[in-house]
C-alpha cells in the first residue's frame, strides 16, 4: 500500500462530504456533477493507495479511468446545470473511446492498428453523437468538434512517433482538464476570485501531465514528489467552493431586492428607485408616473386552480408587464397580486395613460392553467409627479385611491378603459 496517498484520499473524502452536504439545498444544480467528479478522484487515490508499485493492471486501470471520468464530469458540470439524457449520451460518447485507449495503454498492447482505430474513434464517435443526436447550438457543436479533432491529432502524433502508450493517456488527461478550464470560463465569464482560481487550477492540472512527461524525458534525475502534482486538484477544489459562495452571495443580494416568485424588483428596490426618479425629476423638471396595479378576481383563480397554479398565473403576468415597460422604467411586485410601475421622464399624463392601456392589453391573451384558458384583468391607478404630489407618500396615496376607484367601477361594469386618469 502507498501510505503517502492516504492524506490526499482523506482530504478529498472530506471535500466530497462538503459537496454532499450542500447538495440537498440545490438538488437541481451542477453540484451533483461536481460531487460525482470528486468521488471519482477519491476512487483514483484509493486505487493508488492499494497499488504502491503502480504495476498491477486492474488498480492502474481504475486509477487512470477514474481520473479520466472525473475530468469529463467537470467538463459536463461546466456545460450544464442539469443531468439530462442528452448530456449522459454525450458523456458516454466521449468516455468510451477514451477509456478504450487507456485500457490498451494499461495492458501495454503493441498494435499500431488498434491504437490508430481508437484514436480515430475518439474523433468520429463524439462528433457524430454531438452533432446528430444531441440538440445544441452551432457554437457548442463547433467547439466540441474542434476539441475532439485536437485530441485525435495529438493521439495520432504519439502513435506516429512510436511513443509510449502512456504518452497518449497523458494527452487525453491534458485535453480533459484544459477543456474543463476553458468551459468553466466560458460558462461564468466573470473575473471573480472563485472563477479565476478554478480556471487556473484546471489549467495547472492539465499541464501537470506534459510537464511530467518532459521532466521524465529531459531531466530523469530530477525527482518531484507526487504531492506537488496534486496541488492543482486542491486549487480547483478551493476555486469551486469560492464560486459556490460567490453565487450564494449574489443570490442573497438579489433576493434582498427582488421578489422570489416573479423575479421582479420588490418593495425595497421600488422605494429606492422611486426616490432616485423623483430626485432626477426635480433636477431636470421632468415628470414621473406611478401606476398602482391590482389584479381583479385573483382569489377566484387560487380557489379554482390551487395556489401552485396561482403562482404560475402571477409569474406569467409579471413577465408580460416586465416585457412591456421601457428599460428605464421599473415594474415591481409589492406582494400578493399587487404590482407597481414607475415610468421615468415622461411627457405627461397622456403618456402614462397610454402605458396603462398597453399594460392592460398584455392581459388580453388568456393564460393556460391546467389546460384551461383563464383571462386576467386588472385595475390601474395613476399618479403623476408633480401634478398629483411632490413626494413618494403623496403619489402612492393618489395612485392607490385611483386604483381602488377603478376596482369599484370594474365590479359594476366593464368599461373599455380600466385605467384611472
Amino acid at each position: 500500500m502507498d501510505w503517502n496517498t492516504l492524506p490526499d484520499m482523506l482530504a478529498l473524502t472530506a471535500l466530497v462530504a462538503v459537496f454532499a452536504s450542500l447538495l440537498p439545498r440545490k438538488p437541481d444544480s451542477d453540484l451533483r456533477l461536481w460531487l460525482v467528479g470528486w468521488m471519482l478522484i477519491v476512487v483514483h487515490f484509493g486505487a493508488k493507495f492499494a497499488d504502491a508499485s503502480g504495476e498491477k493492471i486492474i488498480p492502474s486501470l481504475i486509477t487512470l479511468g477514474a481520473l479520466q471520468l472525473s475530468g469529463l464530469c467537470f467538463m459536463w458540470a461546466a456545460v450544464s446545470r442539469h443531468v439530462t439524457r442528452d448530456g449522459f449520451v454525450g458523456f458516454c460518447s466521449l468516455a468510451i473511446p477514451q477509456l478504450t485507449y487507456i485500457a490498451l495503454g494499461v495492458w501495454n498492447v503493441h498494435s499500431t492498428g488498434i491504437y490508430l482505430a481508437t484514436a480515430v474513434a475518439n474523433v468520429i464517435v463524439p462528433v457524430v453523437v454531438l452533432t446528430r443526436v444531441i440538440r445544441t447550438n452551432a457554437t457548442e457543436r463547433l467547439l466540441a468538434a474542434v476539441a475532439c479533432l485536437a485530441l485525435g491529432v495529438s493521439l495520432l502524433v504519439v502513435i506516429r512517433i512510436d511513443s509510449a502508450p502512456s504518452d497518449g493517456v497523458n494527452n487525453i488527461l491534458t485535453c480533459l482538464f484544459l477543456g474543463a478550464g476553458v468551459l468553466h470560463w466560458r460558462r461564468f465569464r466573470r473575473a471573480s476570485t472563485g472563477v479565476l482560481t478554478t480556471v487556473f487550477g484546471f489549467i495547472a492540472w492539465g499541464l501537470v501531465f506534459p510537464v511530467g512527461m518532459a521532466l521524465g524525458a529531459w531531466a530523469p534525475h530530477l525527482h518531484i514528489d507526487d504531492t506537488a502534482y496534486n496541488i492543482p486538484k486542491y486549487i480547483v477544489a478551493i476555486g469551486i467552493i469560492l464560486t459556490l459562495l460567490e453565487d450564494q452571495m449574489e443570490r442573497s443580494v438579489r433576493l434582498a431586492f427582488h421578489d422570489e416568485l416573479t423575479g421582479l424588483p420588490n418593495r425595497r428596490l421600488f422605494e429606492d428607485r422611486l426616490e432616485g426618479a423623483l430626485a432626477r425629476a426635480r433636477r431636470t423638471g421632468t415628470k414621473v408616473a406611478m401606476l398602482a396595479i391590482d389584479l381583479d378576481r385573483f382569489k377566484a383563480v387560487n380557489d379554482s386552480f390551487g395556489h401552485h397554479a396561482g403562482d404560475d398565473f402571477l409569474r406569467t403576468i409579471a413577465q408580460r408587464f416586465a416585457r412591456r415597460v421601457r428599460k428605464t422604467d421599473l415594474c415591481a411586485r409589492l406582494g400578493g397580486d399587487e404590482f407597481i410601475v414607475i415610468a421615468d421622464c415622461i411627457d405627461g399624463r397622456a403618456e402614462a395613460d397610454r402605458l396603462a392601456r398597453d399594460l392592460l392589453a398584455t392581459l388580453d391573451e388568456p393564460i393556460l392553467l391546467r389546460g384551461e384558458a383563464v383571462f386576467a384583468d386588472a385595475s390601474i391607478g395613476i399618479a403623476v409627479y408633480p401634478d398629483d404630489g411632490t413626494d413618494a407618500e403623496a403619489l402612492r396615496a393618489v395612485s392607490d385611491a385611483a386604483m381602488y376607484a377603478v376596482k369599484r367601477k370594474n365590479r359594476r361594469e366593464r368599461p373599455e378603459s380600466r385605467a384611472a386618469v
